[in-house]
């Protein structure tokens, strides 16, 4: 299982590609309060059928509102700690909490080296054509695009 931030679930909708983490993942979540976060950007039509949206229980929300984060990152990070599962999200910030946790992590660029090495993504000018544009997004540091880009099949 995967649970999912809103961060990288928004990226990935801008890319047109939740198929990539649908395909790579069996079992999608994210907590309630990505969710919320992802309709009041988008729509509830455009939340994809096949994630789960996890209700927290209310020692997990305020565990999770401890957190001197955004609501859903913080109930990313509570869910995939007592879940002890990968956790996917892009703030450097909640990264470095979830880290302390021992959570294990990955972003929405190493997502899609593990869709490329999958073969989900068949051409390198493809993944180098998605990067491009999640970097019209988020700041994408060189030695990450650099370590997506020798990813071999």
């Amino acid at each position: 299982m995967i649970i999912l931030d809103n961060s990288v679930l928004s990226a990935f909708k801008r890319l047109n590609e939740l198929r990539l983490i649908k395909e790579l993942f069996k079992d999608v979540a994210v907590p309630a309060g990505v969710y919320e976060e992802f309709v009041r950007g988008w729509s509830s039509a455009d939340f994809p059928k096949w994630i789960i949206v996890e209700t927290m229980s209310d020692e997990l929300i305020e565990e999770a509102e401890k957190m001197n984060l955004g609501m859903g990152e913080a109930q990313a990070i509570v869910l995939a700690e007592r879940r002890d599962c990968l956790l996917a999200l892009d703030d450097e910030k909640a990264r470095e909490e979830a880290e302390k946790g021992g959570i294990d992590l990955i972003g929405s660029v190493g997502i899609l080296r593990m869709a490329y090495e999958s073969c989900l993504i068949q051409t390198k000018e493809r993944l180098k054509e998605l990067l491009d544009k999640l970097a019209e997004d988020i700041y994408l540091e060189n030695w990450l695009l650099e370590w997506v880009l020798k990813a071999k099949k």
